[in-house]
């Protein structure tokens, strides 16, 4: 759980808003595994079959009529869960949705521990509601840990003036740690152990699909770069924010960009895969070289 990287901005002199824990933006795409992970707890299968033909929606809250479209309006009439989720369609993931329900989704992403406002009107199913990229991320490590979430470590260890420890969250496996303080965590955490938010099969089968967006889906960048990664994608409305979110047997990343007023499309044709990918990829590639990185799911 520690927190190695954390880059809230690119100037702090004109601006010290951190968007990685004070910005709510809208993640597009990265939301979708939320639910297609309570599908799979419900005992829908990766061959369960979804509509791929546009249809109108109605909101049934504000009443207005709006119509889903997939990426460059392609239509494939029917896909399975798997193909919907690696090419990130949205046609079948809006049926997927209201399958689960609205309602069930939000109950869901509050265990898996998104705090912010979430309207579960159909819109939702692309990502509509805001949320912040501390939490998706948090969010993410259930699928990566089999159930459990894990929870971001800013800060190792607090002691006063004389060296008395006064706070203390560091992990058993801490390399920084000296013996003596490795073995009084050890005693503090035995028997210990974080519960899981979701069942460790369901976590499994997400993982497991995570994995086959990277090898097999809109992540080009990823698979040149021969990391062992899973992830997801997210392009929101109008291209004002893209995403990325990942992990590794040893790393969880997120990369996004985005207009902070909403004012600048980031292209009207660009999407994750183009921008926040490639960041990712070369992040990563930095990150994990030579290091012994287990496939995924690894349990």
């Amino acid at each position: 759980g520690y927190v190695v990287a954390m880059v809230g901005g690119h100037d702090f002199d004109r601006s010290e808003f951190n968007r990685v824990v004070q910005a709510c933006r809208q993640p597009g795409s990265t939301y979708k595994p939320v639910y297609y992970s309570l599908a799979l707890d419900k005992g829908y299968g990766y061959a369960s079959l979804l509509n791929d033909t546009p249809r109108a929606e109605v909101d049934p809250i504000t009443g207005e009529v709006w119509i889903p479209q997939n990426l460059n309006n392609t239509v494939e009439y029917q896909v399975n869960l798997e193909y919907a989720l690696v090419w990130s369609k949205n046609v079948p993931s809006v049926q997927l949705f209201k399958l689960v329900g609205g309602k069930e989704v939000e109950a869901w992403a509050r265990r898996l521990g998104m705090t912010t406002p979430i309207i579960p009107d159909q819109a939702l199913a692309l990502g509509a509601s805001c949320t912040r990229i501390d939490e998706l991320t948090r969010a993410f490590s259930a699928f990566a840990r089999n159930g459990s979430l894990s929870q971001p470590v800013y800060v190792r260890r607090v002691r006063d003036r004389s060296g008395r420890l006064l706070e203390d969250n560091t992990a058993v496996s801490d390399p920084m740690g000296a013996p003596a303080e490795r073995l009084d965590r050890m005693v503090a955490v035995a028997g210990k152990r974080s519960p899981d938010v979701i069942p460790p099969r369901t976590a499994w089968l997400t993982s497991q699909l995570l994995r086959r967006v990277v090898t097999k889906g809109h992540a080009p960048a990823l698979r040149s770069s021969g990391v062992p990664v899973a992830g997801k994608t997210g392009t929101s409305s109008a291209t004002m924010d893209v995403w990325f979110v990942g992990y590794t047997s040893r790393w969880m990343v997120t990369t996004w960009i985005g207009d902070d007023r909403r004012e600048r499309p980031l292209g009207y044709k660009d999407a994750a895969f183009m921008l926040t990918v490639p960041m990712a990829a070369r992040y990563l590639r930095e990150v994990t070289a030579g290091q012994p990185l287990l496939d995924i799911p690894w349990e």
